[in-house]
């Protein structure tokens, strides 16, 4: 799990690196072309493994207003359902994914600007979503969590 988070804090840090770069450039009158094509690709990568490392840690925003207050075994009952539908998603957004990478895969899609290839980027988001459906599935199988 530390490689994911250190795959996530570099990305950031490039992604923030390459805007102050750009910001900075343009009130020295030095443009830098592509920078939000960069910013925009790293930011894959930064989402990919944010939702993974959040998923693993069940740290997902939540609102638990009405779980809190059922009883044990119904709030078990409401938390492994949760855990299944959240898979589910999960699951479909992958599907969604490959379906989509196979339609373009002999494009050869790239970038406007700077032709980057968009599709390792689309292979991570694809990487990281089919990694929070065995993340779920794993925690609905070994039964909801206790702690709030």
């Amino acid at each position: 799990m530390g490689a994911i988070r250190m795959l996530g804090a570099l990305a950031l840090f490039a992604a923030l690196l390459v805007i102050s770069i750009s910001v900075i450039g343009r009130h020295v009158n030095m443009l830098l072309p592509g920078a939000v094509e960069i910013a925009e690709m790293l930011f894959v990568v930064v989402a990919a493994c944010a939702m993974l490392f959040a998923t693993v840690d069940r740290a997902h925003a939540a609102t638990r207003l009405i779980l809190d207050r059922l009883p044990a075994r119904p709030r078990d009952i409401v938390m492994r359902a949760g855990l299944a539908f959240g898979a589910l998603l999960c699951l479909a957004i992958t599907a969604g994914n490959i379906w989509m990478l196979y339609d373009v895969w002999g494009l050869h899609e790239v970038s406007p600007l700077l032709e980057v290839p968009i599709v390792p980027f689309r292979i991570v988001f694809i990487l990281a979503s089919a990694g929070m459906v065995a993340v779920l599935f794993w925690q609905w199988l070994k039964g909801p969590n206790r702690e709030p």
